[in-house]
């Protein structure tokens, strides 16, 4: 199965600077280059153009993800309006790693594909025939 990647971090140095998603390329963000008084040529777009900038950025700690529940990740989704959460991990001078990266729309994919799946028995028990009636 190919899910397929939707976001990037974008690296300089060893650094991430920011992110960027299918949205920002193929959304808004990059048609704002088509039109005056930005017009430029899809080509000559930028990544630095379209990204999210690393202090855009939301992010969730580390400690908070290791007991966080889905319910928690997809209120925090809400409440913050994105698509993605990037995960870090502080260290005690302050310092930021990168730990991962969480994606709302996998999650809500994932949960879809479980919220469709029959019981064991659902084959006998839920069955009806065709005027609707339970055999």
């Amino acid at each position: 199965m190919c899910l397929g990647v939707r976001a990037l971090l974008v690296v300089r140095a060893g650094s991430v600077i920011g992110l960027v998603t299918s949205y920002d390329i193929e959304g808004t963000r990059s048609v704002q280059f088509a039109h005056p008084p930005h017009a430029r040529r899809r080509e000559d777009i930028r990544v630095g153009d379209v990204m999210t900038k690393w202090a855009d950025l939301p992010t969730l700690e580390w400690d908070t993800v290791q007991t966080a529940t889905i319910s928690d990740l997809l209120e925090i989704f809400s409440g913050v309006g994105v698509m993605h959460l990037l995960v870090v991990e502080t260290d005690a001078q302050g310092a930021e790693a990168v730990r991962g990266l969480i994606s709302r729309s996998r999650i809500e994919r994932q949960l879809h594909r479980a919220d469709h799946l029959p019981p064991p028995d659902a084959a006998i028990r839920g069955r009806t025939n065709q005027n609707g009636d339970r055999r």
